[in-house]
């Protein structure tokens, strides 16, 4: 539900918004290119849509129902699921380079350097865009989007990480006297340990 409402929001914050953005080519042109630059862009290409990681997690996945459920889905039903996902996700990128071409680009806006304060600035765009009312079903709405964002992604390196196991370390699998449950519950801990403890040397 509050999924739904995200998406509403969005889409009436770009409509608000598509008028007052400045279309002239050299608004196209492309952004010095440094350190932190460099950084960003292979983070966002890494988290973009694109079919080879999108296609292996929706095949994990398929397996998971299939087992689950007792039913397999046909090929026709995959890739109408993979289809909407994938077009999903690519209409709210561009949705987000339109907000971004219209409120941020060259005004006066700067960005805070920590996580808190940027998802702060996130949300008051969107206020400042449509109307005050909209801040609190903006912040619930991201607040559920992230933590869905995160479970998914856990899920996904686990299964991922599993399977390489099952595949490269066949010996080890053979002999661990861990059942699949246990293995997926180790590897949870082992990913989200990892993950904080980047978090923690690099931010």
């Amino acid at each position: 539900m509050l999924a739904v409402v995200f998406t509403l929001l969005i889409a009436l914050a770009v409509i608000a918004i598509v008028g007052e953005i400045n279309w002239s080519i050299s608004n196209f042109a492309l952004p010095p290119l440094n350190q932190t630059a460099l950084i960003f862009i292979v983070i966002i290409t890494d988290s973009c849509p694109h079919r080879s990681p999108m296609a292996t997690m929706n095949s994990v996945w398929i397996c998971v129902k299939a087992k689950t459920s007792g039913q397999l889905s046909t090929q026709s039903e995959a890739v109408l699921d993979f289809n909407v996902g994938f077009v999903t996700i690519l209409l709210f990128a561009v949705c987000f380079i339109l907000l971004g071409a219209g409120i941020t680009h060259g005004g006066s806006v700067t960005f805070s350097t920590s996580s808190v304060g940027f998802a702060k600035q996130m949300i008051e765009l969107f206020t400042k865009t449509i109307e005050g009312w909209s801040y609190w079903p903006v912040s619930a709405a991201v607040l559920s989007i992230m933590y869905s964002t995160v479970l998914t992604v856990l899920d996904c390196y686990t299964r991922f990480t599993y399977h390489t196991l099952v595949l490269l370390a066949t010996e080890f699998h053979k002999t661990t006297s861990l059942n699949q449950t246990q293995m997926y519950r180790l590897i949870v801990v082992l990913v989200s340990t990892s993950a904080v403890t980047m978090l923690f040397l690099f931010l």
